[in-house]
């Protein structure tokens, strides 16, 4: 049996909160970010290596087939548009970028809402709040 068979698709119910960041929350970055590489005038190809991902995904992204299940608040597609300029002028890390986001995303409480959409908890579950990835009061 090979590994592909393996892979659980987000059909079905996500056990964790990183599973929600790798189907849902990192493509919709990468997506943001390719939309900033191209308003900075970078072909797909470059936007690929740097994102780490392959033309085609880029072009999906672009053409919004790929990272649309998740919207982000204002504030955070600014900290994103920032996080693209970093990494365009000054050479950051695309893969730290992406974690700052990400605790961002954590912290306004958006992964909680939304592995209560698409996880395997209950809209009781305080797991997230109880391990300091939700600000109180958010």
């Amino acid at each position: 049996m090979d590994q592909s068979s393996n892979r659980r698709s987000p059909r079905t119910k996500l056990q964790y909160p990183q599973e929600i960041e790798v189907w849902f929350v990192i493509p919709a970055i990468h997506r943001n970010l390719a939309q900033q590489f191209k308003k900075n005038n970078l072909t797909q190809r470059k936007s690929a290596k740097i994102l780490g991902v392959t033309e085609a995904c880029v072009s999906q992204y672009l053409n919004s087939i790929r990272g649309t299940k998740v919207s982000f608040s204002k504030s955070i597609q600014k900290d994103i548009e920032a996080a693209a300029k970093r990494i365009l002028n000054e050479g950051t890390a695309v893969i730290k970028e992406v974690q700052e986001i990400c605790l961002l995303i954590k912290n306004s409480g958006l992964l909680c809402e939304l592995h209560k959409q698409y996880g395997n908890t209950s809209d009781s579950c305080e797991i997230c709040k109880s391990l300091g990835g939700e600000k109180d009061g958010v």
